[in-house]
């Protein structure tokens, strides 16, 4: 069983890495404001629980000087991780992974 949390964390990690944490549009004015849309918009609306995405947010209002907000993203990530919600956002993605690889086959 920890091998199964290990591989799945690991993939998990890499697409964590590439998509928030060194995303390029975090190098341009454009791109943070695109980036922040989408997470409002888009991923935060659908995926509240998304813990990764709220801490980008925060980090997107602080940099934008709006430190209410910041402070409230990075207390709902907190909460979220606390909660546990975050091991149930690895399983969930981990079974719908595997279920869209067994309906394309």
């Amino acid at each position: 069983m920890p091998v199964f949390f290990f591989c799945l964390f690991s993939k998990f990690s890499r697409g964590l890495v590439k998509n928030f944490i060194n995303n390029a549009d975090l190098e341009t004015d454009f791109g943070r404001e695109a980036l922040r849309s989408w997470l409002e918009d888009t991923l935060l609306r659908f995926l509240p629980t998304h813990v990764i995405g709220n801490i980008l947010l925060g980090y997107l209002y602080k940099e934008n000087k709006e430190y209410i907000k910041a402070d409230d993203c990075y207390k709902k990530a907190k909460e979220l991780f606390s909660s546990g919600s975050a091991i149930f956002f690895f399983v969930l993605l981990f079974f719908s992974k595997k279920s869209n690889s067994v309906s394309s086959s």
